[in-house]
């Protein structure tokens, strides 16, 4: 099935300038924010909007360092100041008809849009603006500000992440302008007739067992929430009872050792690292594996989940942030509350070997996957919303 979103004739393109402050889409290092920006300008440019990224600056500061933050905010408006002048000097027709940023909050404030936006007179939009009130004096503070400055002046705010609703509604004038926007891939779902080939064959490439369950888990291994949910997901793999699965490990990263001495005690040798692999080997990997599983301690969206949802893989994941919205609970998989305490941990381990015990509610829930992703997260529907609730303002 091939998205289809009706674009308006190249010459009427209105143009859109493109910014993450976080990181930008064609930063060389991977991560979920550069994927999640990368498909917001491949929504937009379906959307029928010319998309350039207008700048790669980088305004991130973890620390809370004062001086480091004053010197990002200079060169941020020194950027800002560059490129009014860049655009005011070419063709009135070459200039950006609007301004759109991707994730803005008081570590990663948005220095450069606002202030283009207000010298050229054109909207600005927002997408995952997040509000943290504890840093309004905190050592984020002049962040803090910037991000709500930048969020009062949005015509619109897109938010993907249900977590960030409470605290952005709050902020005055802003309520009526928030747009819910569902995460999205650009992804054709699997043809399941050719499953057990494809499986196959990757078995004999990895040279593991086709016939045990293969539980999934493909994440960077960093020490933050993303360590704290290996930490997590060892424990669980140390209370299941049943021995007729394996788990397979996709990523790497600085604390890949850290990782590694978790599931020391696999004395079954059912724990495989795969080390990192591309998007294309993880999808097809996905596409033939049994069950995705990740505690997703402190997730914010979850684009590993919904990749799974694409490729009609149940999953078993920590419920939170907006991995509410990606897992049907019961219907694509399993949620657990309160991934992060010892609580869980039985909990965890009981949902996966409920599943691996129920080999036709697995199949229900890949079949339901497929009908979810192609209904809700295709990257067509996602170009709509945007197209729907910008183009008014242009």
């Amino acid at each position: 099935m091939q998205d289809h979103v009706p674009n308006m004739k190249d010459h009427n393109k209105p143009k859109l300038a493109f910014y993450a402050p976080m990181k930008s889409p064609d930063s060389p290092r991977p991560s979920g924010d550069r994927t999640i920006g990368a498909l917001l300008v491949k929504a937009l440019t379906a959307a029928g909007f010319e998309v350039e990224i207008a700048s790669d600056f980088r305004s991130w500061e973890g620390r809370g360092d004062s001086r480091a933050q004053e010197k990002i905010r200079i060169r941020g408006e020194k950027t800002a100041s560059d490129l009014v002048n860049g655009y005011r000097a070419d063709c009135p027709r070459n200039r950006p008809a609007a301004w759109f940023s991707y994730h803005l909050y008081h570590k990663s404030p948005d220095w450069i849009g606002p202030a283009v936006s207000r010298e050229l007179d054109i909207p600005y939009f927002c997408a995952e603006a997040s509000v943290s009130t504890r840093q309004m004096d905190g050592p984020w503070g002049a962040g803090f500000t910037a991000s709500i400055e930048a969020i009062r002046l949005a015509r619109k705010i897109f938010n993907l992440n249900p977590r960030d609703l409470p605290a952005l509604s709050a902020v005055d004038g802003v309520r009526d302008r928030i747009v819910p926007l569902l995460p999205f891939l650009d992804a054709e779902t699997p043809d399941p007739a050719s499953r057990n080939v494809r499986r196959q064959r990757l078995a004999s490439r990895l040279r593991i067992d086709s016939d045990r369950y293969w539980l999934l888990c493909v994440a960077m291994m960093r020490d933050d929430a993303k360590l704290a949910s290996y930490a997590q997901l060892a424990r669980v793999s140390e209370r299941m009872q049943r021995k007729d699965w394996m788990l397979l490990i996709v990523g790497d990263g600085a604390a890949e050792l850290q990782v590694r001495d978790y599931f020391r005690l696999d004395k079954d040798l059912q724990i495989h690292f795969l080390g990192r692999r591309d998007s294309e080997f993880v999808l097809q990997l996905m596409s033939v594996s049994d069950l995705l599983v990740w505690p997703a301690i402190n997730e914010a969206i979850g684009m590993t989940a919904l990749e799974a949802l694409a490729m009609g893989l149940p999953a078993v994941c920590g419920r939170s942030g907006g991995i509410g919205q990606i897992i049907h609970h019961g219907h694509t998989g399993l949620l657990v509350d309160d991934p992060e305490t010892p609580d869980s941990v039985d909990l965890f381990a009981e949902s996966i070997e409920s599943l691996l015990g129920c080999p036709g509610r697995l199949a229900k829930m890949s079949s339901e996957s497929n009908r979810r992703f192609e209904q809700f997260h295709r990257i067509s529907t996602a170009a709509r919303t945007l197209r729907d609730h910008m183009l008014p303002f242009i």
